[in-house]
Parts: C-alpha cells; structure tokens; sequence
C-alpha cells in the first residue's frame, strides 16, 4: 500500500490515544438520505478506498480506487482531504483537485468516484 501513498506531511498530527484525542472527528455514511452510522476517525491519517487489507474505509463501488482519498490530521486539529484517485473526489458537490491537501470543516460532505453514497464530515 505504501507505494500508492503520498509522503506524510510535515504538519501531520502523531497518532494519539483516544484519551489524547481532543479533535474527535467523525464520518458519517449516508446512503439515498439515510444515515448508515458514524465512525470516529481516530488516525492521523485515514485511507479512503477499495482495497480492504490497506484502508481504513473500505468503499466497493467499481468507480472507487485501491487508494481513493486520504484524510489527515494536522497538528493542530484540522482535518483535509487528499484525493488520490482515478474517478475523483468531491467536496460539497465542487471536483477536489488531484493531489493537494484540501481543508475540511464541520457539515463538509464528501464523494467518492461515482458512488451515490455520500459522506458527511463532524467534529
């Protein structure tokens, strides 16, 4: 998995505890408007995509890369997305660039590739 990977940033947070993890971010999955449930993103870094041994979000829609997208913690408590993939990835229904950090906010909503389903950002 690694080779797919881009370098970790500087600005990257160390992974912490759940006790040291004051940032407490969370995505929810929603799928034809209806929660599927909300999973703590407690890494660093969060990787996005359709090869289940090496992610943490494993998504099996054939739109969806190995390595899709990452999400990574800064130092200072912000989360970003970095979209690494074949088919794109949107914020808020706007095209993310390719390969370049992208900061999200609280209420943000991500897609992946051309899955319906759709990803809402909480801290």
């Amino acid at each position: 998995m690694e080779s797919f990977l881009p370098q970790v940033p500087s600005w990257s947070a160390r992974n912490a505890s759940d006790d040291e993890d004051l940032t407490h971010w969370r995505i929810e999955t929603i799928r034809q408007g209806v929660s599927l449930g909300k999973q703590r993103i407690r890494e660093s870094r969060w990787v996005i995509g359709r090869n289940g041994d090496s992610v943490d979000l494993e998504l099996q829609h054939p739109s969806i890369s190995r390595i899709h997208a990452i999400l990574q913690k800064s130092c200072e408590g912000r989360l970003y997305v970095y979209d690494c993939s074949t088919h794109g990835t949107k914020l808020n229904k706007t095209v993310c660039p390719r390969e370049k950090y992208i900061e999200l906010r609280d209420g943000d909503v991500l897609a992946f590739g051309a899955s319906t389903r759709l990803f809402s950002i909480h801290h």
